[in-house]
């Protein structure tokens, strides 16, 4: 039982995702180190306290009241997903995919839940500089008054600006 014990915690503690345990109440039970390096927290500082007072959610009340919600649902056999915030001790705003799944034992009753995070932070941060990126080619692009257009590897238009579009009395795309 403590070689199954230790070979647990040993995985549990070596995942780069942010993991724990709770009951199923929304008790925290169990949190991997990777998630306590995150609030530059302890342990004791987490275990007993309802997840959503932990300090991985108290920095929006929102997100808060979804996870109230999402622990009822959860302990009812529902697995939950979502993109969520968690703030870092330096103030930074770090966004994760999140899961809470419902645990059942052999017998398939629901014992715990297990909430899960990946940090998707830098996906975030890439997709919001190429909308930006675009955008501005588009205003570039859009302030020509010379028809202009931008094709794919099979012919097809991804981009006219509005003199192309007017020239040949269609929408912009």
């Amino acid at each position: 039982l403590r070689e199954s014990e230790a070979r647990f915690r040993n995985i549990f503690n070596q995942t780069f995702q942010l993991c724990g345990i709770l009951n199923l109440d929304g008790t925290v039970i169990a949190a991997n180190q990777t998630s306590l390096d995150f609030i530059s927290a302890r342990e004791e500082e987490v275990l007993g306290r309802p997840f959503w007072d932990t300090p991985w959610w108290t920095h929006s009340g929102e997100l808060q009241a979804w996870l109230k919600k999402a622990v009822a649902r959860a302990a009812r056999g529902k697995s939950e997903r979502k993109e969520v915030t968690h703030r870092a001790p330096d103030g930074k705003i770090h966004y994760f995919d999140f899961s809470l799944k419902p645990f059942r034992d052999l017998s398939g009753e629901i014992r715990y839940l297990i909430p899960e995070s990946r940090n998707i932070t830098g996906r975030i941060q890439a997709e919001k500089a190429s909308a930006a990126a675009l955008n501005q080619l588009r205003l570039f692009i859009d302030s020509s008054p010379d028809l202009c257009f931008l094709k794919d590897l099979e012919g097809r238009y991804l981009i006219v600006n509005t003199a192309n579009a007017r020239f040949f009395g269609r929408e912009e795309s």
